[in-house]
């Protein structure tokens, strides 16, 4: 279902979707779940940063680069309006 809301100068496009799972996850296959045990600490999520290297990967900036200037948002005015009327909301919360 779609529907178009229209306020003064401002529009929406509300669309609603109904989304259900019907497949089911595949087993793993054993193969693939002894090569995980057999090499779990390969696999943990690590917890701390990686060891130094010998070269450190670097983006070196010139001497006098000055800040990219660029606009910070991209929204015209009564979305970014709406944008800090909620967000001010979600504050006050």
């Amino acid at each position: 279902m779609t529907r178009t809301l229209v306020r003064e100068f401002e529009e929406m496009l509300v669309q609603l979707v109904t989304v259900t799972k019907t497949e089911e996850v595949p087993e793993m296959p054993i193969e693939i779940s002894k090569v995980l045990q057999q090499y779990e600490e390969v696999f943990e999520v690590p917890t701390t940063l990686p060891p130094e290297r010998k070269h450190d990967h670097r983006i070196t900036l010139a001497l006098v680069s000055a800040p990219i200037n660029v606009r910070p948002y991209k929204h015209a005015h009564y979305q970014k309006n709406e944008i800090e009327k909620i967000v001010k909301e979600l504050v006050a919360t």
